[in-house]
C-alpha cells in the first residue's frame, strides 16, 4: 500500500510540476473551491500546511491572479482569500489531466475491480476523515465516480511540490 501510495503521489506532483504549480497550490486552489473563502489561518488547517509556509504559496497564487484578497464584509480589517476565474481554470486543467493519468493508471483493471477499488478507498477515506458513508445495498453494482467529480481538495490537500 506504501509503495502505491508513493508511485500515485509522485505521479500526481508530476503532474502539477508539469502544470506549473505543484500539490501544495493546487491542493489551495482545490480547498477555496470546494469551501469558498477563508481566513489564512483557517485556510492552513484544511490544507495541512503551516501559516507561514502558506503565506508564499499564496503570494505567488496571487501573483498569477489564481486567488485574490477580499476584504471581510463584517471586519473590514479582515480579508479572505478567495479563488478567481484564472484558478478554476487552473483547476479545471489540472483536473482533466488526472482524469487522463487515472484512466491509463487503472486501465489495467475491470469495470468491477475499478468499481470495488473505487468504493473501498471512497469508504477508507470517510472511515478516517471522520465523515460518514452511505452503505449502498449488496445486489446494486458500486458507482464509478470520475475523478473529476472526486472532492479535488481530498486528493491534493496533502501533497508537496
Amino acid at each position: 500500500m506504501v509503495r502505491l501510495a508513493t508511485v500515485l503521489r509522485n505521479a500526481y506532483a508530476t503532474l502539477a510540476r508539469d502544470a506549473g504549480s505543484n500539490l501544495h497550490k493546487v491542493g489551495i486552489l482545490a480547498c477555496l473551491e470546494e469551501h469558498g473563502p477563508m481566513y489564512h489561518g483557517e485556510l492552513a488547517t484544511r490544507v495541512g500546511i503551516d501559516k507561514g509556509n502558506l503565506v508564499a504559496l499564496i503570494a505567488d497564487l496571487s501573483r498569477r491572479m489564481f486567488v485574490e484578497f477580499a476584504q471581510d464584509d463584517r471586519d473590514r480589517r479582515r480579508t479572505r482569500l478567495r479563488l478567481m476565474y484564472h484558478g478554476e481554470h487552473f483547476l479545471r486543467a489540472f483536473e482533466a489531466r488526472v482524469a487522463a493519468f487515472e484512466l491509463e493508471f487503472f486501465g489495467c483493471l475491470s469495470a468491477q475491480q475499478s468499481g470495488a477499488l473505487e468504493q473501498s478507498l471512497t469508504r477508507l477515506l470517510a472511515e478516517h476523515a471522520g465523515t460518514t458513508t452511505q452503505k449502498q445495498p449488496a445486489a446494486q453494482p458500486p458507482k464509478r465516480v470520475p475523478a473529476a467529480r472526486r472532492s479535488a481538495s481530498d486528493r491534493y490537500a496533502s501533497g508537496g511540490s
